[in-house]
């Protein structure tokens, strides 16, 4: 009697620890699909290079005060006022817009300013500084190639943060 006993027990035991398991990995499914951590969401696929999640900006603001704090405890709060931390590209699309792409390396805020120069006609604009974790960027530039015509270009990037300027300038050359 106390065999059957013994067995039954052990069969409810290893039910109810079974039962357990599948509801901690159906919870832990389910938080991970709330939160676009499960990797077959079907809000992934949707979502565009340029929007970001609650989540997301709270992480990455979160990180951008975690390096103002530290480069502020460091005494390096300053960002660097040499070219060689910009990188300045541009892409022609075939609608005649010439699209300015920058690369910043040790900025976390401040503002850009862009003048574009063919021969007599100038062009400038200005635009923020974007934080992300690798490098920051230029919140964007775009000029139409109608506005200064064909010809080489002259691009001089001025980046201002926390009152130190640095200038990158690129010549291009547009049909």
């Amino acid at each position: 009697m106390k065999n059957i006993n013994t067995k039954s027990s052990t069969l409810k035991r290893t039910i109810i620890i079974s039962l357990v398991i599948i509801s901690l990995i159906a919870l832990a499914t389910g938080i991970a699909y709330k939160k676009n951590l499960w990797p077959f969401n079907q809000n992934n696929s949707q979502s565009t290079p340029n929007q970001t999640s609650p989540e997301q900006r709270k992480a990455d603001n979160d990180t951008k005060q975690q390096l103002i704090e530290n480069t502020n405890n460091t005494n390096q709060g300053t960002p660097p006022s040499s070219a060689s931390n910009i990188e300045l590209t541009t892409n022609t699309d075939t609608e005649g817009t010439v699209t300015v792409l920058t690369k910043l390396f040790g900025y976390s805020d401040g503002t850009c300013t862009l003048n574009v120069q063919n021969g007599t006609a100038k062009i400038s604009q200005s635009a923020d500084i974007i934080y992300q974790q690798e490098y920051s960027t230029c919140a964007g530039f775009s000029v139409n190639t109608s506005a200064l015509g064909s010809g080489t270009w002259t691009l001089d990037l001025v980046v201002t943060s926390k009152g130190v300027s640095a200038t990158k300038q690129l010549t291009v050359s547009v049909k």
